[in-house]
């Protein structure tokens, strides 16, 4: 059996594509592809072999997929007071920050105008 052969099947077995099987043995998730392709040095075969070998005689299981699910928990409408109140807050907020800018730029104009 051919050293393409024994990693097709291990894959097949762990359910692990190419590139996870390069990354996990050489630290390259091209490696199984240079190896298709004939590409792969003979001194790199034997490191994939070794690896193989040991996974193989350990019985590691890959770690399975990490699946991340965001969930939102639904947001109550603002009420009464409540509404009024955060409308006035985003308003004095967003009026403060024109003010710094307007300031900012002002001061800017007047660096730039004594600099030249």
């Amino acid at each position: 059996m051919t050293l393409l052969e024994e990693i097709t099947a291990y894959m097949a077995e762990t359910n692990m594509n190419a590139r996870q099987v390069g990354r996990l043995a050489m630290g390259d998730p091209f490696a199984v592809s240079r190896l298709k392709k004939d590409t792969l040095g003979i001194d790199r075969q034997a490191k994939l072999r070794v690896w193989l070998k040991q996974r193989r005689a350990a019985k590691v299981a890959p770690k399975p997929a990490l699946v991340l699910e965001r969930t939102f928990a639904p947001v109550e409408p603002l009420a009464g007071d409540a509404e009024q109140r955060h409308r006035r807050d985003c308003v004095q907020g967003s009026a403060a920050l024109l003010k710094a800018l307007n300031r900012f730029y002002r001061r800017r104009a007047a660096a730039l105008r004594n600099a030249a």
